[in-house]
């Protein structure tokens, strides 16, 4: 079974303070004012009755349920129970028990695996006891033979904390919360090679609401995933800030239970300094800083307009440019377009690509008109030479039988282009500024740079 990435948390009883982190990545050990994924099953043994006490974990509201809150049982239980497979549990004690001299309860973990009950090994932090207030933990790595198991009818991945002895009294707890890991990031240098020895020191969160980082992940090939506390609609910044390179941020909000996957090219420090003051931690402000400073985009002004649209005109000259076309050669040929004047600027980019079977034949050419992404990759992948026969793709609206199919196979195998978080490319959209700056700087990787 492999395990799947989840930090089960239980907090009670205290406020989060909002805290940004300039620095190093920590594991925060404050209560939580929300999160972003519940523990779905939490249940409590007294030794006779079993209590779905899952709503009254769900939420720190204060309302308390007690655990291991009998005299009268030798062994009582509690169990914790998802959907996914875990490795951490935190609890924070609204009221701990207490323990007299000649008690002597023990506090034990065992998880399910799939028919019978087993010790739980525990790494750090060990509970044996539930004797103090405040937050407590315990992590494990997910047993190689632990399996979904019924527990009250419900089929889970499920751990249980079994207390034998006398209590004077049980265990307060208010919330038990989980938080996954529910962002992605892959690290690629200028020329796509990843970065896999990144640390804590090379990200930093910053944060607006009440966002927490639990745990981060190295899981190779570039790619680190982190574990953050947040509500839907908390906004966040995470910056990478490697050695030679410039410093790069994304920000991310709308989060929801699928993890969120991004990709981010950092650009050397080279001493080019675009001019473009609205890009600042943008998801394409590399790809616009690295064609500035090939020469792709002018910096007249120090704004990029980062969310306009982009002409069929100006997209046609960032791609010939980038595709290093001498496109001089050719203006004085010839187009059909009636709407292409001579005396435009974008004449002699018209004239190449018609004249290089990049563009059909036509009345109207439409230069002011803005293009769209299939017609923007269509002219990448023509002025790219490269052929493609396979249709199939994962975006649910490109059916194999559109002209386009195969363009957009292949652009997508050769990671031209992506798609959007619900599984489309969306045609026929109309190609932003950010989104032609990435196309055009992905397709330069892919096929013309050495």
């Amino acid at each position: 079974m492999q395990k799947s990435k989840l930090f089960i948390l239980a907090v009670v009883g205290l406020s989060l303070v909002a805290n940004t982190l300039p620095g190093a990545f920590s594991s925060s050990t404050s209560s939580l004012s929300g999160t972003n994924v519940d523990l779905e099953y939490v249940y409590t043994d007294d030794g006779d009755t079993v209590t779905d006490v899952s709503t009254e974990a769900s939420s720190n509201d204060n309302n308390a349920f007690e655990a291991f809150d009998t005299t009268d049982a030798e062994t009582q239980y509690l169990y914790l129970g998802s959907e996914d497979a875990f490795e951490e549990v935190l609890f924070l004690v609204e009221r701990g028990v207490e323990i007299d001299e000649d008690q002597d309860p023990e506090l034990t973990w065992e998880y399910n695996d799939g028919d019978d009950w087993k010790d739980l090994d525990l790494d750090t932090d060990e509970v044996d006891t539930f004797e103090d207030e405040g937050t407590l933990s315990i992590d494990f790595d997910a047993p190689s033979d632990w399996d979904q198991s019924e527990f009250e009818d419900e089929e889970a991945y499920w751990i249980r904390g079994t207390m034998e002895g006398e209590l004077d009294a049980g265990v307060l707890i208010d919330q038990i919360s989980a938080v996954a890991y529910n962002l992605s990031v892959t690290v690629t240098d200028e020329n796509g090679n990843y970065l896999s020895s990144l640390d804590d020191d090379n990200f930093r969160l910053y944060d607006t609401n009440d966002d927490t980082l639990y745990g981060w992940t190295n899981e190779g090939k570039g790619e680190y995933t982190f574990a953050i506390n947040t509500e839907d609609d908390d906004t966040f910044m995470l910056v990478v800030d490697v050695e030679d390179f410039e410093e790069y941020g994304i920000q991310v909000t709308d989060f929801d239970q699928e993890i969120q996957s991004y990709k981010i090219q950092l650009t050397p420090q080279t001493g080019c300094n675009s001019p473009f003051l609205d890009l600042d931690y943008h998801w394409a402000q590399t790809a616009v800083e690295l064609l500035y400073c090939r020469g792709i985009v002018e910096g007249d002004t120090t704004s990029y307009g980062i969310n306009k649209g982009v002409t069929r005109a100006e997209f046609i000259k960032m791609a010939m440019m980038n595709a290093d076309i001498n496109t001089s050669k050719y203006e004085n040929k010839d187009v059909p377009f009636g709407d292409v004047d001579e005396d435009e600027w974008y004449y002699e980019y018209v004239a190449a690509a018609y004249s290089l079977d990049v563009i059909d034949e036509d009345d109207q050419y439409y230069p002011e008109g803005e293009i769209t992404r299939v017609e923007a990759l269509t002219l990448l992948v023509r002025l790219s030479g490269m052929e493609g026969d396979e249709t199939s793709t994962r975006f649910s609206d490109v059916k194999a039988s559109a002209w386009y199919a195969a363009t957009v196979r292949l652009a997508t195998d050769y990671e031209v282009v992506e798609g959007y978080p619900d599984n489309t490319f969306q045609p026929d959209r109309k190609l932003s500024r950010a989104e032609a700056a990435v196309m055009i700087n992905n397709a330069y990787n892919a096929w013309y740079q050495d």
